[in-house]
């Protein structure tokens, strides 16, 4: 489940911050160890400056401490012919590790459920992938994962 690619949905989501749990998205971009994935929870949070047009694809704009990956509503992005129904965004800023060892024994212990959304599609996650590895919003030592 945790490979790669993989778009999963977290019922809820246990915040290793301590934040309130709720249901999120949460996307492998890849595995660091045997243990460690490198991820993001993707947002339907808009960060983008209001002058600038939300587009799919990456919106980098270095002068304006922006990187984001940008997924239109209703466009198909995993292999299972998912789709958000909002605007979703994947903020570089936003890329970290996690453990998976802890999710799995959330998942054990029952305080979460974790569904299979589907994997992405090569060509959205080879250009996300892409849009993270150029911005300088995302940390040296994740680039060379992605």
């Amino acid at each position: 489940m945790f490979e790669t690619g993989n778009l999963l949905y977290f019922n809820p989501f246990l915040f290793p911050d301590g934040g309130k749990p709720k249901p999120k998205y949460f996307l492998v971009l890849a595995k660091a160890d045997d243990n460690v994935l490198l991820a993001s929870l993707p947002t339907s949070k808009d960060h983008v400056p209001a002058d600038v047009a939300v587009e799919a694809g990456c919106l980098e704009m270095p002068e304006r401490m922006v990187n984001v990956y940008v997924m239109p509503a209703d466009m198909v992005v995993t292999d299972s012919g998912f789709s958000f129904r909002v605007n979703t965004f994947i903020y570089g800023a936003n890329v970290k590790t996690y453990d998976q060892r802890l999710f799995v024994v959330q998942i054990e212990e029952l305080q979460t459920e974790v569904s299979l959304i589907g994997k992405m599609t090569d060509d959205i996650f080879s250009d996300l992938c892409q849009c993270l590895k150029d911005s300088d919003a995302v940390r040296k030592r994740y680039k060379k994962y992605l």
